[in-house]
């Protein structure tokens, strides 16, 4: 076995994570530090610091102060919300009282804030130097390492932990391939149903400025499709929005438009171009969703689509599916894209009522940890399933 191997993957010392003298200290550790959030007092200085943490900012007159400023909030709610944003995750904020009460402490936490505090002051703000959130992943990874030592030696599944079977007669692994092929179709739908709907697909081309027309040739087929796109809780989301979500992820990442006589290449660096649509609400509100029109830019000033149809689409993007593949080392494994609907939609409300927009982002998620499933990515997927168990319908009628 060689070193990369068997480096920890904890403390990157030479020993398996199994063995780490540092992850068991540091789990002890904040097994104790933990303690002092179960009173009162511990929640409430905590929270206390992640709000001022979260109120204070430099000083536009002098950049060594530090002044307080809701930073164009409002509403203490939202301010209190975001001043906890994921560092609370874990720690139970019902010490402090209801969710009203919990605003009404940030509000005093607030109002009685220093008017100015130096930069040395601003830095011992809630400093523990490790979250919460933190601390317990840590004991857990001390708990399964733990748990993985004293199996080592015992015979068991690779892929689920279970007990009495390996990963070849395992049927967690059975339903779990079938589940992503439920999942890579419902994706393959809605991408298909989007690209039809502006008629993009191979032939369709651009008019640039400068460089006259430029087309997607087959030879660019699209032919790498291995990080599906999955939306969670889709009916919170209108059909314009899941196109945009799925137009978007080919026309921005995955298709160049070449010059006609660029042969194979599939990106011919100084010659291709992209649309580059972006999926801000500015980018949302650019294209003509009524009419079903791509917008222009200063880099493409028209658009020629191809008539085509969904099932010609779906049925090329399942021609293309791959079962997500695991790897003996770590982070080398398939993953997909979440785009949490929740994300998406609170972000479109912000831009339109005037507040700050985080922008709307998917988070890459492995299937596997080398050999072993990731439950809850695969939970994620399960439940994207079953919301979108209509458009398995749609696809029955399709196939048939």
């Amino acid at each position: 076995m060689g070193y990369r191997y068997k480096t920890c993957d904890y403390c990157s010392g030479d020993h398996a994570v199994m063995d780490c003298q540092k992850l068991e200290r540091d789990a002890k550790k904040y097994a104790e530090q933990l303690k002092a959030f179960s009173t009162k007092e511990g929640v409430q200085e905590y929270v206390k610091g992640l709000i001022l943490r979260h109120l204070y900012d430099r000083s536009e007159n002098d950049r060594n102060i530090y002044v307080p400023t809701m930073g164009g909030y409002t509403d203490y709610k939202r301010f209190y919300e975001r001043a906890l944003w994921y560092d609370c995750d874990g720690v139970d904020l019902t010490f402090i009282g209801t969710e009203e009460e919990q605003v009404k402490f940030c509000q005093e936490v607030v109002e009685n804030a220093q008017p100015t505090i130096t930069y040395e002051e601003y830095n011992k703000i809630g400093s523990m130097g490790v979250h919460p959130r933190r601390m317990k992943r840590v004991i857990r990874k001390y708990e399964d390492a733990k748990e993985a030592k004293e199996k080592r030696a015992k015979k068991s599944c690779s892929y689920c932990r279970g007990s009495g079977h390996t990963v070849r007669t395992c049927q967690k692994h059975k339903d779990d391939l079938e589940l992503h092929k439920k999942a890579y179709m419902i994706y393959s739908y809605y991408t298909a149903r989007a690209l039809s709907r502006f008629d993009f697909w191979t032939g369709c081309m651009v008019m640039t400025p400068d460089e006259g027309i430029r087309i997607w040739t087959p030879q660019n087929a699209i032919g790498n499709l291995k990080n599906m796109q999955v939306i969670s809780d889709t009916s919170k989301l209108t059909e314009d929005q899941i196109d945009f979500i799925h137009l978007t992820r080919i026309t921005d990442d995955l298709v160049y438009f070449n010059k006609p006589d660029s042969g194979n290449k599939r990106h011919w660096f100084g010659h291709s171009t992209r649309f580059d649509i972006g999926t801000s609400l500015s980018s949302f509100q650019s294209i003509d969703w009524e009419n079903n029109k791509l917008p222009t830019s200063p880099y493409i000033s028209a658009f020629f689509g191809t008539k085509i149809d969904a099932e010609h689409i779906y049925k090329v993007f399942m021609d293309k599916y791959k079962v997500p593949t695991k790897s003996t080392t770590k982070y080398a494994s398939s993953e997909f894209r979440l785009w949490q609907g929740s994300r998406i939609t609170e972000s479109f409300d912000a831009e339109n009522e005037g507040r700050r927009s985080y922008g709307i982002y998917a988070n890459g998620l492995d299937y596997y940890d080398k050999k072993q499933r990731i439950d809850g990515n695969w939970e994620m997927l399960a439940k994207y399933v079953k919301e979108n168990e209509h458009i398995l319908n749609k696809i029955s009628d399709i196939i048939v």
